[in-house]
């Protein structure tokens, strides 16, 4: 025991070196592979009554309540700590409430006992239970990714290949008192877009895919905001209240190639739109995955970073780095061939995995796991 824990120390020095604000990992973590232990507590594939739909969201409250953003179904599911379904609401329209669009670019937020449902425009808030509080309405500019309090959000642009900006923002804006404060800007990424103009109309296309587009990821725990551009595995933690930062690299890993076999399918999934739009699409595609897709800070001081791999759809690859960007542990997470993770959502020592099997049911589970020790 002894032995190894003097070689640990001798490894830690050898690939983390420290220059100012700046923690430099080699690609092997410090204490090699990390097993969260999944041990399925319960797995369910809708209400009872209906399936599940499209999951974009699942959020879990402090009671242990999950919440589920079905898109398809456009409603959200609300269920027991033991997967049994309780209600759901989701109403489409104008009144208090109501929401104008189901669309893909929709979330849900669990602040401070608070149901935090967003949309362009508008931030609805509810009850744990699903009642409705009140609508605040926002700039069509503000694209929430994450909640600093209720009232106080963070947002970061997304890509829509309709602005000439070559600088996006990311800042917080405050929902009562109606201001900005910006935290950083960035240069996005739009190559994967395209128009058509024809008979007095545009058509615009445009495609964000989490494993190759390079985008602004962000996530925000206890002061600290964790960012970076997915091309480039360089993270900054800043934290907003003393307004410092640090930075952490992983250097020395080779980025995988998109293969010819994702892309033929992913053509197929375009409806209503030109052939020769998908062309000049796909051909914005960068060659290259990025290097992650999701930054997920811990309540334990952890940092998990989701791994892009285009072609691991039964895995999901991560990478967990202290609070101050030391590389610890790599982690693989697996469910078996054939299933499509579509949600991953940790919540304490719990985690839930939304994935869609072989004949296209989508299925959610919750697992118990086993957190590395800071």
């Amino acid at each position: 025991m002894k032995k190894f824990i003097i070689l640990i120390v001798l490894v830690f020095f050898m690939i983390v070196t420290i220059s100012g604000q700046i923690i430099k990992n080699s690609d092997k973590p410090i204490k090699g592979k990390w097993d969260l232990q999944l041990k399925k507590i319960w797995e369910i594939e809708g209400t009872g009554t209906e399936v599940f739909g499209s999951i974009q969201n699942v959020r879990v409250s402090k009671d242990g309540r999950v919440y589920v953003l079905d898109n398809r179904l456009q409603k959200i599911l609300i269920f027991n700590k033991d997967g049994k379904f309780l209600s759901k609401f989701g109403k489409m329209g104008e009144g208090p409430g109501e929401f104008k669009t189901f669309r893909l670019g929709e979330q849900l937020f669990v602040k401070e006992n608070n149901l935090i449902f967003v949309e362009r425009g508008s931030v609805h808030y509810f009850s744990l239970d699903g009642n409705f509080k009140k609508t605040l309405k926002i700039p069509a500019s503000i694209k929430p990714e994450g909640f600093i309090s209720k009232d106080v959000l963070i947002s970061v642009p997304i890509i829509t290949g309709v602005s000439n900006k070559k600088i996006r923002k990311i800042k917080s804006y405050n929902l009562l008192k109606k201001t900005e404060t910006l935290i950083t800007t960035f240069n996005p990424y739009e190559k994967a877009s395209t128009s058509k103009e024809g008979n007095g109309t545009r058509m615009i296309a445009a495609i964000i895919i989490g494993s190759i587009t390079p985008r602004m990821t962000v996530d925000y725990k206890d002061g600290n905001l964790y960012y970076g551009m997915s091309d480039n595995y360089r993270i900054t933690k800043r934290n907003l209240k003393k307004k410092t930062e640090s930075y952490f690299l992983l250097q020395g890993r080779e980025q995988k190639k998109v293969s010819k076999n994702f892309l033929a399918e992913l053509a197929k999934n375009f409806k209503k739109i030109p052939p020769e739009m998908i062309k000049k699409i796909l051909a914005g595609l960068p060659k290259k995955a990025s290097f992650f897709q999701r930054i997920f800070a811990m309540d334990n001081g952890l940092v998990y970073v989701f791994v892009s791999d285009p072609d691991a759809r039964s895995s999901q690859a991560i990478d967990i780095f202290s609070s101050n960007g030391e590389y610890l542990y790599s982690n693989n997470i697996e469910i078996g061939e054939g299933n499509n993770i579509r949600v991953i959502e940790f919540s304490g020592n719990n985690l839930f995995l939304s994935f869609e099997d072989e004949e296209g049911e989508i299925k959610l589970t919750k697992y118990q796991i086993s957190h590395p020790s800071v």
